[in-house]
């Protein structure tokens, strides 16, 4: 049982990265949006997301701890987006 959680737990977290590098080299409307700090700060979890799945003799806590990080990351950089585009919009209703 403890080596399905720990399974999941790295599923969950090579998902998470995989969408974000996703996002990132799309150069969507999303990323052009993004500050330079969010996007290095987004960037080196990604990195640093990548390099915990290439070791797999971590505890599955771990695995956990890291993905909520880069959720917190990524969450934040997208209410900074949806911040300014609703202010942008209520500017453009005066």
């Amino acid at each position: 049982m403890k080596h399905v959680k720990k399974a999941r737990a790295m599923r969950a977290l090579d998902d998470y990265v995989y969408n974000m590098k996703k996002i990132m080299n799309d150069n969507s409307s999303v990323t052009s949006k993004l500050t330079a700090v969010d996007k290095v700060k987004i960037s080196s979890s990604i990195v640093k997301g990548e390099e915990l799945i290439d070791d797999d003799d971590q505890e599955t806590f771990v695995f956990v701890d890291v993905l909520r990080e880069l959720e917190r990351i990524f969450e934040s950089a997208m209410k900074k987006i949806n911040k300014c585009y609703s202010n942008d919009e209520s500017d453009s209703d005066s």
